[in-house]
């Protein structure tokens, strides 16, 4: 795909922009999940700095890099989570517009409107295009399986950094 350079936005990691619309839902999940799998690798590069120097800095740093990966995970909206899950089901956004909803209400998190908004306009937009998005949407049952268990142990994955993170971080 034809992508721009990563713009790193503080706090919240890095946006890459796509030029040229990805030919199927199948190569949008594949561009997707790269982003995410290089932030755990980045996350693993801080624990093994941690390691090395019992600094707290790459403990915390490890934490905090789990966490941006993992809220980049949501599966709903212009998320890499989002990508990836549309192509293990379209219905997968229903977790993600549900979560997302309950993260800005519970904790305040307002970026996430924005995602909302969004979100809910490309919803309505496969909904309008139904005929090109169940074509864009058709990926054989091999792949659903291999990039949903892919998407399930990156979360996984996170999830255990970012908490064993945690706990070395109040050591």
């Amino acid at each position: 795909l034809d992508v721009s350079a990563p713009t790193f936005i503080p706090f919240l990691g890095a946006f890459i922009r796509i030029k040229s619309m990805p030919k199927s839902v199948k190569e949008e999940a594949i561009t997707a999940i790269g982003g995410p799998a290089a932030g755990a690798f980045v996350t693993l590069v801080c624990l093994g700095l941690y390691s090395l120097t019992t600094t707290p800095y790459w403990a915390g740093l490890a934490y905090v890099s789990a966490l941006i990966n993992l809220f980049n995970l949501l599966p709903f909206g212009f998320l890499d989570g989002g990508r990836i899950s549309k192509a293990i089901s379209p219905l997968i956004w229903v977790i993600g517009l549900i979560l997302c909803v309950i993260l800005i209400w519970k904790l305040h998190a307002y970026i996430l409107v924005l995602i909302l908004i969004f979100g809910i306009f490309e919803i309505i937009s496969m909904y309008r295009n139904k005929s090109e998005t169940a074509q864009y949407l058709s990926v054989e049952p091999g792949f659903r399986l291999a990039i949903g268990t892919s998407y399930l142990f990156l979360l996984v994955l996170l999830v255990v950094l970012m908490m064993y993170s945690l706990d070395i971080s109040k050591a």
